[in-house]
């Protein structure tokens, strides 16, 4: 006899808990595409937001004119997209583009950010996601975390690879904003369209919540408990 196994949902929530929020974004537009319909949330609700870029985003556009002017106008973009969004503090590392890796440096500038924001909560990508740098950003994240006492809730988010969300964020009524935050980074939209692409992802996301159009999937959980499934991978 085979016995049917009954579905197990994600928690819908309105807004992921927390007043103090640190996102950590490998280049200058994953906080937006990842989760900007969240942190639009966090806005509305009074919460102070710090975005921390680690990259500078120097490979993004091989046809603009050099690499340098490249960075300076995709840290224009994530400022034109952050006040869109409420985003309080953008911080650029400015780390090359492409070579993030976990060192003694980015290990202390990870624990330093975690210790001067104290975070309620941290979104970070989620360590399967396809690239390079996201997967630079988890080691550096697991590592800081075995160095500092602060306490936070993780929250995964997804860009390039989907995840298996224990948590949704219904951003229905916020779906156009986030749209417009994305297409502020035209020197990535020219070349595909995220907006349109995440807009599909999101919509997608939204097929286990009957009353919701849009919604945003995460993976949440403690540091520890991220740390132990990062070390499992």
């Amino acid at each position: 006899v085979i016995k049917k196994r009954a579905a197990v949902y994600p928690e819908v929530i309105d807004k992921p808990p927390g007043s103090v929020v640190l996102v950590l974004s490998p280049h200058p537009d994953d906080d937006v595409i990842g989760c900007g319909g969240a942190l639009y949330k966090h806005h509305l609700a009074g919460d102070e937001i710090t975005t921390v870029y680690l990259t500078d985003g120097r490979k993004g556009d091989p046809t603009f004119s050099s690499e340098q002017e490249l960075v300076k106008e995709r840290q224009r973009e994530a400022g034109m997209a952050a006040g869109i969004i409420g985003i309080d503090h953008l911080v650029f590392l400015t780390h090359r583009d492409q070579e993030l890796t976990k060192s003694k440096k980015t290990t202390a500038e990870m624990v330093k950010l975690l210790e001067d924001i104290k975070p309620d909560i941290v979104y970070i990508p989620f360590f399967l996601d396809n690239h390079p740098d996201h997967f630079a950003v988890n080691e550096i994240f697991v590592a800081a975390c075995k160095q500092t006492v602060c306490k936070f809730e993780c929250y995964a988010y997804e860009v390039w690879t989907s995840l298996v969300p224990n948590r949704v964020v219904d951003i229905s009524e916020h779906i156009q904003r986030k749209v417009d935050a994305i297409r502020e980074h035209k020197t990535q939209v020219k070349h595909a369209d995220y907006a349109e692409k995440m807009k599909g992802l999101n919509a997608y996301r939204s097929i286990t919540v009957s009353d919701a159009s849009y919604v945003e999937a995460y993976f949440c959980c403690t540091p520890q408990e991220y740390i132990k499934l990062f070390e499992m991978k």
